[in-house]
């Protein structure tokens, strides 16, 4: 189990696992939300078997649900950061950015198959869109910056509002001879 914060027993969870009809901890981890404005909060990504938890650090405390059903599927880049997109169609979409991205993607599929018996919806692309509020439609796109050293950044492109820049970090080559 990836509960990278060892709070799947703390009795903050267990409370908002047992109202939503929950049990199991199949994720847990620190993340990186990015806000409609653009701005990073940290938050705490909680995946169940039913649901994507969106905590406030500190606290454990609730401040959105998306329950595993009603997600679209997940958009990613091709490149090596640590950004993905939860679509929820029947709401608005998140952007996480996540050091144990891949784990919890894996967790999330594997949830999302046992749920609606197909395979969650996997997109890679350098260039998608997501909604922020029902209606509302912004983009993200990601780019090469080799001088950002295995590192990633993100800005709002200065000639278009609604798209954010990712700019991504090359990832040192280690030889194995």
């Amino acid at each position: 189990m990836g509960d990278y914060l060892q709070v799947a027993q703390d009795l903050r969870i267990q409370k908002i696992l047992a109202k939503n009809n929950e049990s199991k901890v199949l994720f847990v981890d620190s993340v990186d939300k990015i806000n409609r404005k653009y701005q990073t909060q940290k938050r705490v990504m909680l995946l169940s078997e039913g649901s994507v938890y969106n905590l406030n650090p500190g606290k454990l405390s609730l401040n959105r649900r998306i329950e595993i059903k009603n997600i679209g599927g997940l958009s990613m880049s091709t490149k090596p950061d640590n950004y993905f997109v939860v679509h929820v169609p029947s709401e608005y979409d998140y952007i996480f950015v996540c050091e144990t991205k891949t784990e919890f993607v894996t967790a999330l599929s594997d949830a999302y198959q046992t749920i609606h018996k197909r395979p969650l919806s996997l997109t890679f692309k350098d260039s998608f869109e997501y909604k922020i509020k029902k209606s509302e439609i912004y983009s993200i796109s990601f780019q090469d910056d080799l001088k950002l050293q295995n590192q990633c950044k993100h800005e709002v492109d200065s000639k278009d509002k609604k798209r954010l820049i990712v700019s991504v970090g090359s990832i040192p080559y280690v030889s194995t001879e």
